[in-house]
């Protein structure tokens, strides 16, 4: 077999051509062959287009193509447990950037009282309580700015969808609606499950994945995309990053820490607060995964 001129297409010793994608360093996957190269482009471009098919827990929620050139990621808030000191500094960092796209991460809200898990009944709240905290919280950290902003469905978030689920009379109020209950249009917040940049080479993700060693979970991720995808993401409450050159152009994945206290589920201590700023230019990202402490350094600003 030998490679085209075409990434990712490799014409056979039987003439026809196959569309092989490096899904692993190791263990590259044939995607398809076919009789002629035009069929072999059409098969690539379109697998290239939905590889954001399997990032889902929920499908209703669109993928959002966006536009700007200063991007600020907030992740996994879930308040009412948020960190208060990280989200201050959050708040510094957004008017310092003055971002274009503001993204919440997911898990903006605990929905502490649908948890399919143990409770620890002296950490609950009720839910009105959460969704309160959650739009002063964001009130606060969008102020003074006119940026697009875009809420990613987390696995919190899906908590209250798994809840009318199993009580349909309920599912169809539009009360209950996600978007509502966050009163995402008093914020111009648009809900999705996906936010991408640069033709879906950068995309914004919740995440599905949780390691406790640095850039691990986002590293998987990216090999479910066929390392054809940078990737952002949060859920772990950890920082990590994760790079590699692939055939087309570079691949980076980072792991955003998180907004919210220590961990209220068990003795994990591993948990970090921080930001992801992300500025395109040239056609690329220039990605600073920021770590929150008490006195954290930014573009040459003191922040405490």
């Amino acid at each position: 077999m030998t490679e085209t001129n075409e990434k990712y297409i490799q014409s056979t010793e039987s003439g026809r051509y196959a569309v092989v994608f490096p899904e692993s360093i190791k263990t590259p996957r044939r995607h398809g062959t076919y009789d002629t190269m035009a069929d072999a482009i059409t098969a690539r471009d379109a697998y290239l287009a939905g590889l954001d098919s399997a990032e889902d827990d929920h499908n209703d929620y669109p993928i959002i193509e966006a536009a700007g050139s200063r991007i600020v990621g907030l992740y996994d808030l879930h308040c009412p447990y948020q960190d208060d000191h990280a989200v201050s500094v959050a708040k510094k960092i957004v008017d310092i950037v003055q971002p274009d796209t503001v993204i919440f991460g997911g898990d903006v809200v605990d929905f502490y009282k649908l948890s399919r898990f143990l409770q620890d009944e002296s950490r609950a709240s009720d839910i009105q309580s959460e969704l309160d905290t959650w739009y002063k919280t964001a009130q606060f950290l969008l102020d003074g700015t006119d940026a697009k902003v875009y809420n990613i469905v987390g696995n919190h978030e899906l908590r209250l969808y798994r809840y009318l689920c199993a009580n349909p009379e309920l599912s169809s109020l539009d009360a209950l609606k996600l978007e509502n209950l966050l009163r995402l249009d008093d914020l111009r917040s648009t809900l999705c499950r996906a936010v991408s940049f640069l033709d879906r080479r950068l995309v914004w993700i919740h995440g599905r994945y949780w390691s406790k060693n640095a850039g691990s979970a986002v590293k998987r991720e990216i090999d479910k995309r066929a390392y054809q995808q940078s990737i952002i993401q949060g859920h772990g409450h950890t920082m990590g990053h994760f790079d590699k050159s692939g055939p087309l152009y570079d691949i980076v994945g980072i792991e955003a820490g998180c907004l919210c206290q220590d961990s209220w589920y068990g003795e994990d201590g591993y948990w970090q607060r921080g930001v992801v700023v992300c500025t395109i230019a040239n056609n690329k990202p220039e990605i600073e995964n920021v770590k929150i402490d008490q006195v954290t350094i930014f573009r040459g600003n003191v922040i405490r």
